[in-house]
Formats: structure tokens, C-alpha cells, sequence
């Protein structure tokens, strides 16, 4: 437990020097190779996505709680967590949890998917960024903008409004690589767990 304790603590500490502190624009520690690049671009989260709401006539309720061969992933408010006969969508997106306890947390999908009632999806341009590098991005703290006391919800209106800064593909997949290997090591200790 120490030691996942650890390696989570160690990829927090990595995360706020691998990215810029609010309102900067250049990290604190770049890879040998970037050291030169200069400083991140920084726009809207909305001009580096597609974004759609999920299929509000899927509901949780009303689908498989186990998978079988014949059945595919479908991601609700509390994760990938139910099961479909068919899917509505193929390729990586991030799945974002837009109304409950758990809302602005966000879940990787990959393969073929669904998402159902109650989540939002962000689909990213591949010409601009890494689905990994922005997925770390959009699961800091704080990063979605929240309303609602009883029942919270995200604001995703205001929530693409949100300013972030990338640098260049290449970059972002260096990044990307070094903290998506830590989360599989952090899995495999886990696992050991």
C-alpha cells in the first residue's frame, strides 16, 4: 500500500512540474529535447475538441450489468460500468461525468463505446493533441466548472471556455508516454496488491 501510495505521490509531484502552473505558459522541467521549444500554445479547451452530450435515452438502469463477447463497453456517470448490444462510437474520446457525486470526473474510452445518460464526450482533433496528454490535463482538480449544491452538475459550456496550454504533438506524446507508464506500473502494484 506504501508503495502505491508512493508511486501515486511521485506522478503528482511529476504532473506539476511536466505542466505550466496556472496562468504560465512553459513548464517547469522539459525533456532534453524540447528544453529549446519555447513556450506552450494556450487556447480555448473547446478549439481542441469536438464535443456531444451522451445518448440521454440510455439508461443505466435498463442495460446489462455484465459483459459477454456479444456486448460492448457503455460509460455512465460512475464509469464504464454497463453493458450494450451494439455501440455508437469507435476511437479514443474522453467521457466526462456530467451530472451527480461524481461529476468532472473523466474516463477514457477506447474501441468500441457508448455513453450513456448523464455524461458529456470530448473527441480531440489528432492534428493538435494527444488524447492521453489531454486526458491528464482535463482530470487536474478543479478543472471543470461545477454548479448545483443537491445535485451537482458540470457546466460545460463554461467548462470549453477554460484556457489550456499544449506544446507541440510531440511533445505532448513524450509526456503522455512518461505518465501513462507510471499508471501502469501504479496497476501492476496494485494488482500485486
Amino acid at each position: 500500500e506504501e508503495a502505491v501510495e508512493a508511486l501515486r505521490a511521485h506522478k503528482t509531484g511529476l504532473m506539476q512540474q511536466l505542466f505550466p502552473r496556472p496562468g504560465e505558459t512553459t513548464p517547469r522541467l522539459r525533456f532534453p529535447e524540447f528544453r529549446d521549444a519555447g513556450p506552450w500554445e494556450v487556447k480555448r479547451l473547446g478549439d481542441y475538441v469536438e464535443q456531444k452530450a451522451g445518448n440521454s435515452k440510455l439508461i443505466k438502469g435498463k442495460l446489462h450489468p455484465e459483459p459477454n463477447e456479444n456486448r460492448f463497453p457503455g460509460f455512465s456517470a460512475s464509469g464504464q460500468d454497463v453493458w450494450l448490444d451494439s455501440f455508437e462510437h469507435e476511437g479514443p474520446a474522453i467521457v466526462v461525468s456530467a451530472v451527480g457525486a461524481r461529476c468532472g470526473r473523466c474516463f477514457l474510452a477506447t474501441g468500441q463505446w457508448s455513453a450513456i445518460a448523464n455524461t458529456h464526450i470530448l473527441f480531440p482533433r489528432e492534428t493538435d493533441v494527444n488524447i492521453h496528454f489531454l486526458y491528464e490535463v482535463v482530470t487536474r482538480d478543479g478543472f471543470w466548472v461545477i454548479s448545483g449544491s443537491g445535485q451537482p452538475f458540470v457546466k460545460v459550456g463554461e467548462s470549453l471556455e477554460q484556457r489550456i496550454a499544449l506544446p507541440s504533438l510531440a511533445e505532448q506524446q513524450k509526456i503522455a508516454d512518461c505518465l501513462t507508464s507510471l499508471d501502469d506500473l501504479i496497476r501492476a502494484r496494485e494488482a500485486r496488491l
